[in-house]
C-alpha cells in the first residue's frame, strides 16, 4: 500500500501522545482522553471493504497476531530474569495463564498489549457487520448504537475481566465507524471545527483541574467517563491531532512525525519495556525517558526492517498500527 504523509503524520503525532502518557504524569489524564481513540479512527479511515471475510482474517492475523504473540513471548521470557520477584510471586502457572488471557491482566512491559488483540476483534466484527449490511449507514448507525448500549452496561454493570481485551471492542468500533465514514464521505474539516474541539477540549481541562468534572478515560479498563463526553472529548483530540498533521506534514518536524507514524507497531511495543527499564535500573528523569525509549524503538525498527524473518514475526510484514 502507497504510504500517505499526512496520516503516518498522524499515527506518529499519536504514538508520542501514547509514550507521553505512559511517562509523564502531569499529562497523563488528559492525553487518556483521545491517544487511542486516534488509532481506532485511523483504522477505520483505512479500512477497505476489498476482500472477503476470510481473506480479511488472515491478513490481519499475519498483521496484527503474528507480531502480538511473537512480541508477547519474547517478552515474557525476558522479564521474570530482570524482575523474577514479580514473575514468580504469583506462581509460574498462573504468571503464564496471565499472559495468555490477555487484556486486563497485562500491565507494566504488556500494558499496551491490549490494544491489539482490542484492535484485531474490532476489524473483524465491523468487517463482518458491513458486509452483511452492505454499507448501508442506517443499519451501521443501529449496530453502533447498540454497541455504543453495551458498552454503557459494561462500564455500569460487568465487572468481568474478558479475555484479550475482547469487550472494549464495543466502545472501540464506534470511532473505527467513525473513520470509516469520514474515508467514504471524503469529510474534510475546516478551521471552524478545529476551533471549537480546541476551545472544547480546553474548557474540559479547566473544569476537570478545578474539580467541577471529573473525567476518567481509560478504554484498557473499560473506564468510559461520562455518557455522551466519551464520545465528544475523544473526537476533540482527534480533530485537533488530525489538522495538525496535515499543518506540519510537509515540514522537518512533520517528517520525523510520519517516520514514528511508519514504525508505530514497534514503538509501541518497545517504549514500555525500555522506559521502566530505565525507571526501576538506571534514571527516572522523564524527558530522556521519553527519548530513549522513542530512540531505542527507532534502532530496533531499523534493525528487524533488514530480516525477512523478523520483519514476518515482528512486524508481520507491515509497519504501521492499522
Amino acid at each position: 500500500m502507497q504510504r500517505i504523509n499526512w496520516l503516518d503524520c498522524w499515527k506518529g503525532i499519536g504514538i508520542l501522545t501514547v509514550v507521553l502518557g505512559h511517562i509523564v504524569d502531569p499529562i497523563h489524564k488528559y492525553v487518556f482522553w483521545f491517544h487511542m481513540p486516534i488509532f481506532f479512527f485511523i483504522s477505520g479511515y483505512l479500512y477497505r471493504n476489498k476482500y472477503s471475510n476470510f481473506v480479511y482474517l488472515r491478513k490481519k492475523i499475519i498483521s496484527l497476531l503474528l507480531p502480538y504473540f511473537s512480541f508477547l513471548i519474547l517478552f515474557s521470557t525476558i522479564y521474570p530474569f530482570l524482575y523474577p520477584q514479580n514473575s514468580t510471586s504469583i506462581g509460574w502457572l498462573k504468571y503464564i495463564y496471565y499472559q495468555l488471557y490477555g487484556g486486563v491482566y497485562l500491565m507494566g512491559w504488556f500494558g499496551v498489549f491490549w490494544f491489539i488483540t482490542c484492535l484485531f476483534f474490532t476489524q473483524q466484527l465491523y468487517d463482518f457487520i458491513f458486509k452483511r449490511v452492505k454499507a448501508n449507514d442506517w443499519q451501521m448507525l443501529k449496530v453502533i448504537i447498540v454497541c455504543y448500549s453495551l458498552a454503557m452496561l459494561n462500564l455500569w454493570f460487568l465487572k468481568f475481566k474478558f479475555p484479550l481485551g475482547i469487550n472494549v471492542l464495543a466502545f472501540a468500533i464506534i470511532f473505527y465507524w467513525l473513520g470509516n465514514i469520514t474515508a467514504r464521505k471524503s469529510i474534510k474539516l475546516n478551521l471552524i471545527p478545529v476551533i471549537v474541539a480546541i476551545i472544547i477540549f480546553a474548557t474540559a481541562v479547566v473544569a476537570d483541574i478545578f474539580g467541577f468534572i471529573n473525567f476518567n478515560f481509560d478504554m484498557k479498563y473499560t473506564q468510559y467517563g461520562i455518557i455522551g463526553l466519551n464520545i465528544v472529548l475523544p473526537l476533540t483530540g482527534i480533530v485537533i491531532t488530525q489538522k495538525l498533521a496535515e499543518a506540519i506534514q510537509s515540514t522537518f518536524i512533520g517528517n520525523v512525525f510520519a517516520y514514528l507514524g511508519k514504525i508505530s507497531m514497534v514503538v509501541m511495543y518497545i517504549h514500555q519495556p525500555v522506559q521502566l527499564l530505565l525507571n526501576d535500573f538506571l534514571i527516572s528523569n522523564k524527558l530522556i525517558r521519553v527519548v530513549v525509549a522513542i530512540g531505542f524503538s527507532c534502532i530496533i525498527y531499523e534493525v528487524i526492517s533488514r530480516s525477512w524473518f523478523t520483519r514476518k514475526m515482528l512486524l508481520g510484514e507491515g509497519t504501521v498500527m492499522r
